[in-house]
């Protein structure tokens, strides 16, 4: 009752609401978020990102956290006037492997304290086992959004979270999550052809075996740069490639060559997910 009366001042007093009654007020936040402008949307974000840390980042606090957050994204969509919205941002927080945060103790001046790192393997297994409740809540998503993408990729890439060697246990689970997690994306209808695409990318640049289906025309007039060739080598190759896609277009008559090429151009331009 007290929420509903003064809901215009729930996000101001998100961060003392948030320690003291998490479930009631996170939904009202994500919904907050959705209606705000951008300098309130990059507040709530980031108050409810430190909430998801705890006091202690790193800590086992943030894992109950992440299904409290799950179950108000849930909670949100099901609100008829907000079920096309995403919260791609929110489920990016709940499922990556990763601490990435900072701190500025009461009382410290203007010391801040950096937390960055890959979780325990404890912490790891638990996390992942929200992944299926991620992809249930991203079934019907257009696109496949940078912020969950990167998250993604924090577990093919466990390495870069991890300053002096990873250590096998964590390196080997993150790597078996990542693949299956690449291999979900693939069922969800906001992966096309350029979310395929880096697909594959990330797959072969993380060593993982993950089977993809790839529009192999598309591949090769958006394929990233290939770093282990010179870029005399590299622009041969592309001069090579571009050519043949142009013969194959040609034997398509102009009006379907201009159609494929339309429709090239315009998933080309989209984010990740189309």
């Amino acid at each position: 009752m007290l929420l509903r009366e003064h809901s215009a001042s729930v996000p101001k007093a998100s961060e003392g609401l948030l320690r003291s009654i998490p479930d009631s007020v996170l939904p009202r936040l994500l919904r907050a978020e959705t209606d705000a402008d951008a300098t309130l949307r990059l507040s709530l974000r980031r108050k409810i990102k430190e909430w998801i840390e705890g006091d202690e980042p790193g800590g086992a606090e943030t894992l109950p956290r992440r299904q409290q957050l799950l179950l108000a994204i849930r909670a949100t969509q099901a609100a008829p006037q907000y079920a096309g919205s995403r919260h791609d941002w929110a489920l990016a927080l709940a499922i990556a492997p990763n601490v990435d945060v900072s701190r500025i103790r009461p009382g410290g001046g203007n010391i801040v304290t950096i937390y960055s790192g890959l979780r325990s393997i404890e912490q790891l297994r638990q996390i992942a086992s929200l992944w299926p409740e991620i992809m249930e809540l991203s079934r019907h998503a257009l696109t496949l959004s940078p912020d969950l993408r990167q998250a993604i990729e924090a577990w093919c890439f466990p390495g870069r979270h991890v300053r002096s060697g990873l250590d096998a246990e964590r390196g080997s689970f993150s790597l078996h999550a990542a693949e299956g997690m690449l291999r979900d994306i693939q069922t969800l209808s906001a992966c096309g052809r350029v979310c395929r695409l880096w697909i594959r990318q990330t797959a072969r640049h993380a060593g993982l075996s993950v089977p993809v289906k790839i529009d192999r025309r598309f591949q090769r007039i958006f394929e990233s740069r290939d770093t282990s060739r010179d870029w005399r080598t590299h622009q041969r190759r592309r001069e090579k490639l571009l050519s043949a896609v142009a013969i194959e277009l040609l034997k398509l008559g102009p009006d379907e060559a201009l159609r494929e090429l339309a429709a090239m151009e315009t998933a080309g331009g989209c984010p990740v997910g189309c």
